[in-house]
């Protein structure tokens, strides 16, 4: 288990944002964008204008640009996703758990192997990055 070091007040201090952020994610009020594929009628004439230019997955460019902020929204969904599925299937298994002992576990493996990532991330930005981009990146809708 990771010893807490360097974050904030304690080994567990940083769930308490990625609660709130996984908890306002469907807010009626916050709208996402989302990828949709281009019929090849409008993409023939120009294929490379359908073709995505930037993807932010880290947080090299995060806060950067305007267009990488607006990935932000459908990668928090993504993760809400699938920890909703992996609460289904720890529930159909008999293995009752619930949305923050499921976060918990997550941020918890991720800090288990913190020393290899430290060199990317620091601070609890390492825990909500990894997570999002770990999710993200496994996301089949």
């Amino acid at each position: 288990m990771a010893s807490g070091r360097d974050l904030n007040v304690g080994p567990t201090s940083w769930i308490f944002p990625i609660q709130v952020l996984l908890g306002t994610v469907r807010h009626g009020e916050v709208e996402a964008c989302s990828i949709s594929k281009v019929p090849d009628k409008l993409r023939k004439p120009n294929k490379d204008a359908y073709v995505p230019q930037v993807v932010s997955i880290g947080p090299y460019h995060k806060g950067s640009q305007n267009d990488l902020l607006m990935m932000e929204q459908p990668k928090w969904n993504y993760m809400l996703s699938l920890l909703g599925r992996s609460l289904f299937q720890a529930e159909q298994e008999g293995k009752i758990k619930d949305g923050p002992s499921t976060v918990k576990e997550c941020g918890e493996t991720i800090l288990e192997i913190e020393y290899i990532v430290r060199a990317s991330y620091g601070g609890n930005a390492l825990i909500q990055t990894t997570m999002l981009r770990t999710f993200f990146t496994s996301f089949k809708p």
